[in-house]
């Protein structure tokens, strides 16, 4: 790691990557704790031991994933009718592969900004110490196709990374654990 070296790297697109040194803040001890529930439907509920909560939506995220399934779902039906590799499969791969680049930056953005509301709303309540519950046992349950195939695509391991990672910038530490 060397701080401020610069990469050009090529993502679809040129992108400059810049590296820099990020400042931990100090972390103090206030006694407040906080717990983290995470969800689908609510991306996280959050609740202190002083009585505060908050509720961030999740429902973009899931309205992405919707869409992101009905427009797969007409690609495949099209490329389904063509022979592979020919002109007009390839013209519907590209569509396709641009579709969901695209969708994957904007859910990118919408768990960027529902880790961002909970961290700051810790940091405004001085909390000092986060739980946040794994919802893996949730996940594992057979709950119709249509359900299983939203839990099969709920990624609430990139919420954990993003979460983890925040609260250490904020000098908030964090534990992990089974609900």
């Amino acid at each position: 790691f060397v701080p401020g070296a610069t990469s050009l790297v090529w993502n679809r697109g040129f992108e400059l990557h810049i590296k820099q040194e990020a400042q931990l803040e100090e972390s103090k001890a206030t006694g407040i704790k906080a717990a983290i529930d995470l969800g689908e439907i609510h991306h996280s509920a959050v609740s202190t031991n002083t009585s505060q909560g908050l509720i961030v939506s999740g429902r973009g995220i899931r309205s992405l994933k919707r869409q992101r399934n009905i427009v797969l779902a007409k690609f495949s039906r099209k490329q389904s009718k063509c022979i592979k590799y020919s002109k007009r499969w390839k013209k519907l791969q590209t569509a396709k592969n641009r579709f969901c680049l695209r969708n994957k930056r904007q859910m990118r953005e919408y768990r960027h900004n529902c880790t961002r509301q909970v961290v700051e709303f810790c940091q405004t309540h001085d909390v000092d110490t986060v739980f946040i519950g794994n919802p893996d046992g949730v996940r594992k349950k057979n709950c119709g196709r249509r359900h299983n195939q939203r839990m099969a695509q709920w990624e609430y391991g990139k919420d954990l990374d993003y979460l983890t990672y925040k609260f250490k910038m904020a000098g908030i530490s964090v534990l992990t654990g089974s609900e």
